[in-house]
């Protein structure tokens, strides 16, 4: 028999936000709140996310963003994967591509969609929508079970990896701790001062 679930519809007159860490969702509803678009919410969840959950989210990975404008009911996609090196070729693979390690990597794409995006959509100032991930990543907030396990079981998979003492997050996080990223909040204030090329 299947769990019987009591979650309620969600209804909005000037729009909602949904993410999978609710300090996301708090920064697209701020958003949305000062007046901008549905893609500046999206926009700044996607930051928070590479703060809060850099497992599933992070400045080095992809994008895809479908997009429908009510106006004149068109679309627009944002095809925001990265390419593979230019010097990569099939011989180089002769087993498949890694899913591990430097040759699994491809040219990230993800911040250079938030800026197509932002053009085409945009409506708040780019520093406003990263906002809120500079300020969790210069201050901190609080782990939560699932950051905490992520960390543990990439420890556990990869006890070589020097990845989190790099990013600044200590491996023996317990859940409740405020983990700061500092390096990520330079990062992301030097992308949203000098846009895309600053990546």
């Amino acid at each position: 028999m299947a769990p019987v679930t009591h979650r309620s519809n969600v209804y909005s007159k000037n729009g909602v936000a949904a993410a999978s860490q609710p300090l996301a969702v708090s920064a697209g509803i701020e958003i949305l709140r000062k007046g901008g678009s549905a893609c500046d919410a999206a926009i700044a969840m996607s930051a928070v996310l590479c703060v809060v959950e850099p497992g599933a989210s992070h400045l080095g990975g992809d994008a895809f963003v479908i997009t429908h404008k009510a106006s004149d009911r068109s679309n627009l996609a944002f095809n925001g994967s990265g390419e593979a090196p230019h010097a990569a070729n099939a011989a180089a693979f002769p087993n498949g591509i890694d899913l591990h390690g430097y040759r699994s990597a491809t040219v990230p794409g993800l911040v250079s969609t938030w800026f197509a995006i932002h053009e085409e959509f945009g409506l708040l100032p780019m520093e406003e929508l990263l906002a809120p991930a500079i300020e969790y990543a210069e201050n901190g907030f609080p782990a939560n079970t699932g950051f905490v396990r992520r960390i543990a079981k990439h420890l556990k998979d990869f006890p070589e990896t020097k990845v989190f003492s790099t990013m600044g997050i200590a491996t023996d996080l317990t859940v409740g701790e405020i983990v700061t990223q500092r390096n990520l909040a330079r990062t992301l204030s030097l992308i949203a001062e000098q846009g895309r090329s600053a990546f």
